[in-house]
This record gives structure tokens, C-alpha cells and sequence, in this order.
């Protein structure tokens, strides 16, 4: 049986428990298991002339948001881990397409397992698009959409 490489892109919702706990159901112990968190990043979206307090408000929310992605991926991995996979975790800040994008590229992924985003109603899915909406248009490996 060959090793595959598999991308689940999680966020900090229920629904990536979900989608993990369904991963685990049908992939095979000896596939690499790549978690893949994008946090926000106020300072990247931010005015960089911002000084002083403002700057330091700023990097501080950057700051938490990267401290509970690790929290995130660390218990995610964990999990995989005691269950006898073989998982780790990549996080990064930016735009979570671009990023999802260039991961599968440099990580030569050969399967992609995520979950939908129910929370985004019709005129946010049709202005912003969804990130699963995105990989499916996008990415040449299977995806696999788990509701």
C-alpha cells in the first residue's frame, strides 16, 4: 500500500473535529497526515505607518491568534498521534487560497480531506467564495468535501 500525503485544512470550529474524526475512518496508518492552519494576522492586513500603542495592540492580537493556532494544531495532531497516525501541522497567516494553493505544491499532496463551511450565507459565498469552493475549482488532487 502506498504512503499518501494527505492536507486537512482546519480552522478552530467544530467542524474540523468533524472532519478529522471522519480522516481517521478512512485513511490508512502509515498515510502522512498534514494539518494546515491559516490564522488572521491584523498586522499583515493592517496600515504599517500604524506606531506606537496601535502597533503594539496589533501585534499583540497577532501575537494570540498565532498562540491559539499552535494550541489548535498541537491538540489536532496529538489526537492523530494516540490514534497511531503519522500527522503534523503547518501554520501560516495570509490568504488562506493562496496559501492552501502553494502548500499543495510544495508538499506534493496527493489527497485533500475538508470540511464545508456552512456558516457563509448566499451573498458571502458569492462575493467572497468559500475556501472548499476554491480547492475544488482549483487544486488537480482529489478532494474529498466532508459536510
Amino acid at each position: 500500500m502506498e504512503t499518501r500525503r494527505v492536507l486537512i485544512p482546519i480552522d478552530n470550529t467544530e467542524t474540523a473535529a468533524h472532519v478529522i474524526k471522519f480522516a481517521s475512518t478512512i485513511l490508512n496508518k502509515g498515510d502522512e497526515i498534514i494539518l494546515f492552519h491559516v490564522y488572521s494576522s491584523i498586522y499583515d492586513q493592517s496600515d504599517s505607518i500604524l506606531t506606537g500603542k496601535y502597533q503594539e495592540a496589533i501585534l499583540a492580537l497577532t501575537d494570540e491568534n498565532q498562540r491559539v493556532a499552535q494550541e489548535l494544531l498541537k491538540k489536532h495532531i496529538q489526537s492523530l498521534l494516540d490514534m497511531g497516525y503519522n500527522a503534523r501541522g503547518i501554520i501560516q497567516s495570509g490568504n488562506i487560497k493562496e496559501l492552501i494553493d502553494d502548500t499543495i505544491q510544495k508538499e506534493k499532496i496527493d489527497l485533500i480531506v475538508m470540511g464545508k463551511r456552512s456558516g457563509l450565507n448566499p451573498v458571502h459565498r458569492l462575493l467572497l467564495g468559500s475556501v472548499s469552493s476554491h480547492v475544488l475549482n482549483s487544486c488537480h488532487v482529489p478532494v474529498l468535501i466532508v459536510p
